[in-house]
């Protein structure tokens, strides 16, 4: 049957985030309702994927912004501080003090910071937070307050509880925001399975349009189906706009469909495992990275060997490729390479392509290589 309309399922989705996807998944399932389910005998497909949307909405969190490393060094280092100056303020008095009063309160005071031992900033983060609480709280009592009263210090206990607190409200919204990040890495499975619940829906109405069309050729069936699929399709062409991916008449691989879909092409670059779902195109160095697409067999002139994996970063005016090494491309298929991310790249911004000579099964290589570039920005962390 030639022109025949059916749902657009097969394609990638890796590229989009976590809220695109979210967004996506709730205007397909609007575009399916379940009185149109029902009469057409497709109710258990689509109440699959209304439950996975409904997992899938339950378990989005929006990415919050990230305290960064520098930030909660930089507090660290500062209570540090606070904890060091007194701490060697006490000393001298203790050391140098001509009045005796003053001396033998500085020994005081100094006993508990030798008690804490000598390298509390060394500590891991939570030792020292507990330390500098216990120190506190010892100061606020006698025989030390009336120690620090003597040597004038008064505002030691509240300087080094502020500093303390600064650092720990810091450090709780870092360990919130990186558990909340662990828990959205859930999302790639909740959104695989949303995927997989619309393939099988979308499959179970492409194939009774075509039963219709076959056997029972109902003509307000013909309309309704028609009316279904192409209310679903244009939800997936958006989308695919939106992600980077292109659209073709046809994208399952069945009969009809552009000479897009066979074109060479990159149509998702993510992060095999523990990625950030919501920013798939961050990609760890080192890490396995995945290149979805068509034609994308790497063969070198000679055909003997893979062609070249070119990572180019683009913050200069004359950059230096960095060509993935053979050994670390781990498949390479006409629809999916993996490969081990180079990891000694500065972290930033690259773009990706791919040059091969590959000229289809057992034919001789191309004399000139094909050039294929994702048209997406990579970002290395």
């Amino acid at each position: 049957m030639e022109n025949t309309p059916e749902i657009v399922y097969n394609f990638s989705r890796q590229n989009a985030q976590n809220a695109e996807h979210v967004q996506y998944a709730k205007l397909l399932l609007g575009e399916v309702p379940e009185e149109i389910a029902n009469k057409f005998g497709f109710s258990v497909p689509r109440s699959n994927f209304a439950l996975s949307v409904n997992n899938e909405v339950a378990g989005f969190k929006p990415e919050r912004a990230f305290v960064d490393t520098e930030t909660v060094h930089a507090v660290d280092e500062a209570r540090d501080d606070a904890y060091l100056l007194y701490k060697k303020i006490v000393q001298a008095y203790a050391n140098h003090a001509p009045e005796t009063e003053k001396r033998e309160a500085a020994r005081k005071l100094a006993f508990i910071f030798k008690e804490a031992g000598s390298n509390v900033q060394r500590l891991s983060y939570d030792s020292e937070s507990a330390i500098l609480d216990d120190i506190v709280m010892k100061f606020r009592k006698e025989p030390y307050t009336t120690a620090i009263t003597t040597l004038g210090l008064d505002e030691m206990p509240d300087k080094i509880e502020e500093a303390n607190e600064n650092f720990k409200t810091i450090y709780r919204q870092r360990m919130r925001i990186e558990r909340e990040k662990i828990e959205a890495a859930d999302m790639r499975s909740l959104r695989e399975a949303t995927d997989n619940a619309f393939n099988v829906m979308a499959k179970a109405i492409n194939s009774l349009y075509i039963v219709n069309e076959i056997v029972d050729k109902n003509e307000e069936t013909r309309t309704e189906l028609t009316e279904l699929i192409n209310n679903v399709n244009d939800v997936v062409y958006r989308f695919r706009k939106v992600i980077g991916v292109g659209n073709s008449s046809q994208g399952n691989g069945s009969n009809g469909g552009s000479a897009d879909s066979d074109k060479p092409q990159i149509t998702a670059v993510y992060q095999k495992e523990n990625g950030n779902p919501d920013k798939p195109l961050d990609i760890k160095r080192g890490a396995v990275t995945v290149i979805e697409g068509n034609g994308l067999i790497l063969l070198n002139k000679e055909g003997t060997a893979a062609g070249d994996l070119i990572i180019r970063p683009n913050w200069y005016d004359n950059p230096l490729d960095e060509k993935v090494k053979p050994d670390s491309i781990l498949v390479n298929t006409d629809t999916r390479i993996e490969f081990n991310m180079v990891p000694d790249l500065a972290e930033g911004k690259y773009t990706l392509h791919i040059e091969t000579y590959y000229n289809g099964k057992d034919n001789p290589p191309l004399s000139e290589p094909v050039v294929i570039d994702f048209d997406k920005e990579i970002t290395l962390i």
